[in-house]
């Protein structure tokens, strides 16, 4: 909302930009300490392929909003920006659903003894 509101204030703007920076060092910092503990004997191929897949995503971004902007002004690159983290955060809890369920499944076998 701050970045879509900076088109006019560039105070709201800063913010906004401030807010974002700070957003996405803290995810780029967590998803970095999931990834390393995986295989410590390979953790430089492992950072390889994170960042090539967070700069080819950064690049994805970069054209969409290029063409959200020619498409529909700065407005419209404001949403195509909350949309991204709206699918993150759908696909986050649609993952934890399937967590909570995986815990509360009584295996077959156990299910027959019980």
């Amino acid at each position: 909302m701050l970045l879509a509101v900076g088109e006019q204030h560039v105070v709201a703007l800063a913010i906004g930009v401030a807010l974002l920076d700070l957003g996405i060092q803290g995810t780029h910092i967590s998803n970095q300490s999931l990834i390393y503990p995986l295989r410590s004997d390979a953790r430089s191929r492992l950072n390889t392929a994170y960042m090539t897949c967070y700069f080819l995503a950064g690049s994805l971004g970069s054209v969409l909003s290029t063409l959200a902007y020619f498409g529909g002004g700065w407005k419209a690159v404001c949403v195509l920006g909350a949309v991204f983290p709206t699918c993150g955060l759908g696909l986050w809890i649609r993952e934890m659903q399937g967590v909570r369920r995986a815990r509360t499944c009584v295996p077959v076998e156990q299910a027959g003894n019980a």
